[in-house]
């Protein structure tokens, strides 16, 4: 009876995984320019269960840009890993890190492909991201 009375308490106080649209605004590094953050802002519409629509837009060489892609995991607390397609030659980058407290630290990978052998993952740099004020 006392545990049931202490998860009542302390569960509202927990950190629940969103279950509408979520953005997150913060930064990438390139691994090529390691000085420089770029501002990068990323949109999470739930798809299920730690399931993701994911887009990030940014903007390099002063050209805005609109990767789209999936991630799964928690927003919240917990691993989350996706990819995202560049929208003109569709070169494919995955992401991935740990949430804690709704802010995301990771890396970002480009993904190469030769035909017939095992994805190459090359690493491009860092992502860190907090969820946005509405």
């Amino acid at each position: 009876m006392v545990l049931l009375a202490f998860i009542l308490w302390v569960a509202p106080s927990l950190p629940q995984q969103p279950s509408a649209t979520v953005t997150m605004k913060g930064h990438y590094v390139w691994i090529q320019t390691p000085r420089k953050q770029n501002a990068v802002t990323a949109v999470f519409s739930p798809q299920g269960r730690d399931a993701w629509k994911v887009s990030f837009h940014f903007t390099w060489h002063k050209k805005k840009h609109v990767y789209v892609g999936e991630a799964q995991g928690s927003l919240v607390n917990g691993e989350l890993e996706g990819w995202v397609a560049e929208e003109v030659y569709g070169v494919i980058y995955r992401f991935k890190g740990v949430s804690k407290n709704g802010a995301f630290t990771g890396s970002h990978l480009q993904v190469q492909t030769v035909e017939g052998e095992d994805d190459l993952l090359i690493n491009t740099g860092t992502l860190a991201m907090t969820r946005a004020e509405p």
